[in-house]
């Protein structure tokens, strides 16, 4: 699984839609959605910001990544 599936999965696990991730993040949706689909990547720091705001943790989810 690549960076762009965990956010996706997790924000679909989480319940949120991009606008309410944007909102509580501070990150523009069009950004969340171009990580999304693999158009981009964020930054490690980033992607732990958003992981947070779903309720997820970098450690959690580093494993899925290797």
């Amino acid at each position: 699984m690549d960076v762009s599936e965990v956010l996706r999965a997790c924000r679909m696990q989480s319940g949120m839609t991009l606008n309410a991730l944007a909102k509580k993040t501070g990150i523009q949706a069009p950004t969340i959605s171009r990580w999304e689909r693999g158009k981009a990547e964020p930054t490690v720091y980033n992607f732990e910001v958003l992981l947070n705001a779903m309720g997820f943790s970098l450690e959690m989810k580093v494993g899925i990544l290797e």
